[in-house]
């Protein structure tokens, strides 16, 4: 068995962030890929819930059996505290991480990272998608949100659980 994982905010989930995942299950074959909802984030300030963020996510994976969201009560570091019970429960599949190419800047500095990643093969995305290659961000989002402008980039049912919540105004 293959079995990625993909650690972050998502907030919100965009449709950068299920190409990288969809791209990569189909390159590399992978059986599934759990998404870890960090619930707090050391690098940048969260806005909505862990609630609402695991809302759109389901809702951004709804219609892919290969994604699953992959629980953890973790206030911090879902990959250091995740990924090894996964490998641990998986002994003989290939792990593979998901990675945006600004966490692969500085992942070698993660605390225990040699022994981390013992196994785990790197898939990283350039953080572009599309055919005009445009960089696709949260926070941009975001902003087009709280400014009333439609966001191109987003699932309809995550747009709408954002409107309907009243996300990010």
């Amino acid at each position: 068995m293959k079995i990625g994982v993909f650690a972050g905010a998502f907030d919100p989930i965009h449709e950068g962030h299920i190409d990288f995942i969809v791209s990569s299950i189909n390159k590399y074959e992978l059986d599934i890929v759990f998404v870890l909802i960090e619930n707090e984030s050391i690098h940048k300030k969260i806005f909505a819930s862990y609630k609402d963020r695991k809302n759109m996510v389901e809702r951004a994976i709804s219609k892919n059996k290969k994604i699953s969201i992959y629980e953890n009560n973790f206030k911090t570091f879902p990959i250091s505290n995740c990924l090894p019970k996964i490998k641990t429960k998986n002994p003989e599949s290939k792990m593979y991480l998901l990675i945006g190419s600004d966490v692969a800047e500085h992942i070698n500095s993660w605390d225990n990272a040699e022994k981390l990643f013992e196994g785990v093969d790197l898939i990283i995305a350039n953080r572009v998608t599309g055919p005009q290659e445009r960089l696709i961000r949260s926070g941009e989002i975001r902003n087009q949100i709280k400014k009333s402008i439609q966001p191109t980039s987003l699932n309809p049912d995550v747009l709408k659980y954002i409107q309907q919540n009243r996300l990010y105004l």
